[in-house]
Parts: C-alpha cells; structure tokens; sequence
C-alpha cells in the first residue's frame, strides 16, 4: 500500500497535464519504489532459512505480496489517475496539510531553531539518568502463562520441522 500512497501523493503534489507527462512522473519513481520493494523483499526471503515451516511460507507470502504491491502501483495505478483534467484539481488533504505545516515551520525559523536547542539540552540532560542493567536475563519477556501455553503447543504439535 505504501507505494501506491507514494504515487497518488506524487501525483497529487503536481498533477499532470497529460498521460506523457503522467508517464514520466511515474518513471521518476521507478528507481525509488523498486530499490525500496527489493529491499523488503529481500527481508522477507531470509525467513527462507527459518526451521519454522510458518516462518518460511510468511516469508514467501510477505515477498511475493510486497512484489505485487509494487507492480500495481508502477503499472496498474497510473491508469486510473487523471491526466489533463481541466480545472481546479482537489488535493489530498495530508497534502493541504503538510503544506501548511512547512510554511508555519519556514516562518518561525527562530523559534523552530529554539524549540530544536531546548529539546536537545532536555535530551542532552537525560543521559546521565541512563542506566544499564548487565543481566540480559532480565530482557526475557516470556512470562510463566506463555511458557505454559508453549508446552501445551508442543505437546500437541511437537517440535518444530526443518
């Protein structure tokens, strides 16, 4: 779904005039959406060497889901955006929104720059409250329910294939 947000919103920022311009706006994007969907697949295809049989067809189905993600918001979603509409597009609201935002955020630079110096002094001040705990057995969240309910699953299903 993110990458046909990433179109529309593309799209919507400076809305075609025609199907060619709207082909090149989408080309533009093709290096970005595609590096991006390769390197959540790639995530998703290490689940490949998991023990866990779950795990694997997770991996297989979150990789080829991402695939067609991508594929339909580089080929198929461009067809059902309009090119060339005469007069005034409506814009997406987050759109409207962030403009906004920006324009506030380039008219208080100052109080932007003291905001930013104020949180980095709070932040700042913070570390020395930072404390480690050296025992990593503390970082086992697994309570005794859920030890139990996994000993019940094993005793049903067994361990789990390769």
């Amino acid at each position: 779904m993110d990458y046909g947000v990433y179109v529309l919103y593309h799209t919507d920022d400076s809305p075609p005039a025609d199907r060619e311009q709207l082909a090149r706006a989408v080309a533009q994007l093709v290096p970005a959406l595609t590096f991006g969907a390769l390197t959540t697949m790639a995530a998703f295809l290490v689940m490949f060497v998991s023990p866990v049989s779950g795990h694997r067809q997770l991996g297989l189905f979150g990789a080829v889901g991402v695939a067609l993600a991508a594929f339909f918001a580089m080929l198929v979603l461009p067809l059902f955006i309009p090119a060339g509409a005469t007069g005034k597009v409506r814009r997406l609201p987050l759109t409207l929104v962030m403009q906004y935002l920006f324009d506030w955020r380039a008219r208080r630079a100052r109080l932007m720059l003291v905001l930013l110096l104020l949180f980095t002094g709070v932040c700042f001040a913070s570390v020395w409250r930072l404390r480690f705990d050296g025992d990593l057995a503390r970082l086992n969240g697994v309570t005794m329910q859920t030890r139990r309910d996994e000993e019940a699953i094993r005793a049903v299903w067994g361990k789990p294939s390769r």
